[in-house]
């Protein structure tokens, strides 16, 4: 194992010296960049790798600097803050929204139907479990983030019995999964449409101490179940003509299999779903959560029907 810590995170590389394949692990924290920059990563450190192959490396010593990859150094070319490089305009409600939901008495106003109440949120032990599946390509298309609303819920919830274990899909409920998909996804095109306004950005200046912010989240119930997020596609640069797939037929890297972990966040959702997909090859679901905060007998039932429901949804 070579263990090469980074600015702001870690790449870990595991080999296995009888395989032609290795495991390449990066490691970051969400506040230093997002789920998209490790991607970028991955195809840039892919492209340099392919460059290096293009140099035969079988007659070097161990031990040598040419086994050495030299990455660029960016910080010189790296973006500002976001709150600096533009402006981010607000509508009056968007800010009063935002505060209500901040400052509203729990003991008058209930938590809705949408809240986690059933994980109650802990600060320790601070452990992720996780569980994985793959799935066909040509299964699933699409998966993004989104919040569901209460309506959207309750309809779901009343068509789902509670006593219901390994049963297929209703017709109903099939109607209704397409029918909110295609909600979701106006509702998504709409959002990017309006760019930067009303983004929460725009209002986290307001803040002046996150600590004790976060540390009054906790007193609070948890406002998310789930969190769906989705990479889309990384490229490993399949070969597209015949003259291509022939270079590529010489000794060359190629990326089989990505997966996306997101580690559990206290304040978080319970449970937090990530997808990846390697152009042409199977697309990488996984669920994780928090130790003790959910049982592992759930998290590992859910992935199950999970991966049964997304196979029965595009069948």
């Amino acid at each position: 194992m070579i263990s090469q810590p980074c600015p702001a995170g870690e790449l870990i590389v595991f080999h296995d010296v009888e395989a032609e394949s290795a495991d390449v692990l990066y490691v970051w924290n969400h506040p230093h960049h997002d789920g998209m920059s490790g991607k970028i990563f991955h195809e840039q450190l892919l492209r340099s790798l392919n460059r290096e192959a293009k140099e035969s490396v079988h007659n070097i010593q161990q031990g040598s600097d040419s086994w050495i990859l030299d990455l660029p150094d960016p910080s010189d070319i790296l973006p500002p803050s976001p709150e600096i490089l533009c402006a981010w305009p607000m509508t009056p409600p968007f800010p009063v929204k935002a505060l209500w939901k901040e400052l509203k008495p729990l003991y008058i106003l209930p938590a809705g139907v949408t809240y986690a109440t059933w994980a109650l949120i802990q600060a320790s032990p601070f452990m992720t479990r996780f569980r994985t599946f793959l799935v066909d390509n040509d299964t699933v298309t699409k998966v993004v983030d989104h919040e569901f609303d209460a309506e959207i819920v309750a309809a779901i919830r009343s068509k789902v019995s509670a006593k219901a274990t390994g049963a297929s899909l209703s017709a109903d409920f099939m109607d209704m999964v397409w029918s909110v998909s295609a909600r979701v996804r106006q509702e998504i095109k709409a959002r990017l449409d309006s760019g930067v306004k009303n983004d929460m950005i725009s209002i986290m200046k307001f803040v002046h101490d996150w600590r004790t912010q976060q540390e009054s989240e906790t007193q609070k119930p948890r406002y998310l179940s789930w969190l769906v997020t989705n990479l889309g596609v990384l490229d490993w640069g399949a070969p597209d003509t015949r003259e291509q797939e022939q270079e590529q037929e010489q000794e060359r890297w190629s990326i089989r299999r990505a997966e996306l972990v997101l580690n559990a966040e206290v304040l978080s959702a319970a449970l937090s779903v990530s997808v990846m997909t390697v152009s042409d090859e199977q697309m990488c679901v996984t669920c994780s959560w928090q130790d003790c905060v959910v049982d592992a007998n759930l998290g590992e039932h859910l992935t199950t029907d999970l991966e049964r429901w997304l196979k029965e949804v595009v069948s």
